[in-house]
């Protein structure tokens, strides 16, 4: 099957021209099949989904790009201050759309983008918009679709022209020494990593689980190696 899955989140994403948040995150998930398994695009229609905001916190790093503003639309790079202002029940500033601080980015696109998936989430579910969401109001909103391709001509047939045309693109003419990625690639390679190695999880994560795992009187998690931030 053709897949499609999207869902709207809590208000984190800043309109083009807007000082506070009202769209959220609205990632939007796409799987078409291949020869080799599935071509998959996951990504959220903002900059960044606010988790790479919270690694970053976590290893005292800066945001190393025009994610995030205040509510004068500022571009802020501290990501305890932009977690500070998304915390409050009245939220100001957030992260910016896809294209960045600037309509010469094409940042309407992102925002676009954005309220596509809110139109298919919210609007068509009836639930509550992502601007409503958030303060113990959950009631977040889905949609699924799943679409056969069969239905349009022979699926061995759309397998391997999806699969030709990722090949060709591979093929393209790139940088010396870098080789060019399809979404999905370092998922992937990460995956077939984590099977054989592990899952590396960031020393202060770590702690935070067995803190949890102390609270509910389970098993704690014990790294094989330490892992460097």
């Amino acid at each position: 099957m053709i897949g499609i899955a999207s869902t709207n989140t809590n208000p984190l994403l800043v309109p083009p021209r807007a000082g506070q948040p009202f769209l959220g995150s609205n990632p939007l998930a796409f799987a078409f099949p291949t020869k080799t398994g599935a071509f998959v695009f996951d990504a959220a229609t903002s900059t960044v989904s606010l988790g790479k905001i919270e690694v970053l916190l976590k290893r005292n790093r800066q945001v190393p790009g025009q994610w995030a503003i205040n509510g004068d639309r500022e571009q802020l790079n501290d990501p305890q201050t932009i977690l500070d202002e998304l915390s409050r029940s009245h939220r100001i500033g957030g992260i910016l759309p896809l294209g960045g601080l600037n309509e010469a980015n094409s940042n309407y696109k992102g925002f676009g983008n954005a309220l596509i998936v809110e139109c298919l989430t919210s609007i068509l579910a009836q639930g509550s918009l992502s601007a409503d969401l958030g303060n113990k109001n959950h009631d977040i909103s889905h949609f699924f679709l799943a679409l056969d391709p069969a239905l349009f001509g022979n699926l061995d047939k759309l397998e391997s022209s999806l699969s030709q045309m990722l090949a060709r693109i591979r093929r393209l003419a790139h940088l010396p020494e870098e080789s060019i990625r399809i979404p999905g690639d370092r998922e992937i390679q990460n995956y077939e990593k984590n099977r054989t190695a592990g899952i590396a999880v960031a020393e202060k994560t770590l702690n935070e689980i067995n803190e949890i795992a102390d609270r509910l009187g389970v098993s704690k998690l014990t790294p094989s190696n330490k892992v460097r931030e």
